[in-house]
């Protein structure tokens, strides 16, 4: 997944992507962006807590069904995707061309990505057993997703460790922030590498941050440009794409 210029995503050897970004700072239109180049290559399930920027997706056709947007419906989402990478383990250990090593599109399978975002508002909305749960099986999508072609990308605002154990936070393998964060909150992103690297706001600049793969050093990164003033439509153009 192309992200800009000499900038990619790539899933498979990276797998699980961690946004960042204040407010105001661009990060939704960046999840439009990289939503809209997901869908044209696999399935995408939409997580959207606070019931605004994603709730129009549902009436999308390459999204019916695939957007949540209460707690338990988004609890249920990721039960219910944990139990299809289960059972995509059993389709591929039990194929007739199974080999050690092997992944999921060595067997003619798509990708399937969980965006979720506002994540610490979910995580907020969970009484202790909810909570349990859901780390879990956050877990078990973290450590096995990428051989059965299972990704997730959580966005928020600042992965603090109590919204994000770090641990898990360690298994993101791809780094993103946008718009204005703290130096707490870059350390957070990136990592003790980033440490001593001075990381700098341009007041205006929106969709302007910073990239790394976990364990890298960052490096400047723009958000794609979108040509709102000529009328571009994330819906209207999501809604051509075939089911």
């Amino acid at each position: 997944l192309k992200l800009m210029n000499g900038v990619y995503w790539n899933y498979e050897a990276d797998p699980h992507l961690l946004i960042a970004g204040g407010t105001g700072g661009g990060k939704t239109v960046l999840l439009m962006s990289i939503l809209s180049a997901l869908a044209k290559v696999g399935h995408v399930d939409i997580c959207d807590p606070k019931r605004s920027d994603f709730v129009g997706m549902r009436d999308v056709p390459v999204f019916e069904n695939r957007v949540f947007f209460d707690k338990d419906s988004m609890i249920e989402c990721l039960r219910s995707k944990m139990q299809f990478m289960d059972e995509r383990y059993d389709y591929m250990t039990n194929h007739p061309d199974y080999k050690a090593g092997k992944r999921y599109s060595d067997y003619g399978l798509t990708p399937e990505f969980v965006l979720f975002d506002e994540w610490a508002a979910f995580i907020s909305s969970l009484d202790f057993r909810e909570f349990d749960e859901v780390i879990q099986i956050l877990t078990q999508i973290v450590l096995k997703g990428r051989q059965s072609g299972v990704f997730l990308i959580l966005a928020m605002q600042r992965p603090d460790a109590e919204y994000l154990k770090s641990a898990l936070r360690d298994n993101f393998m791809k780094r993103l922030a946008v718009g204005r964060l703290t130096g707490s909150g870059y350390r957070m992103v990136f990592g003790d590498e980033n440490e001593k690297k001075v990381f700098k706001y341009i007041k205006g600049k929106i969709g302007r941050g910073y990239v790394a793969n976990n364990g890298e050093l960052a490096r400047e990164f723009y958000s794609p440009s979108v040509p709102f003033d000529k009328g571009y439509d994330f819906h209207e153009e999501l809604s051509k794409l075939p089911v």
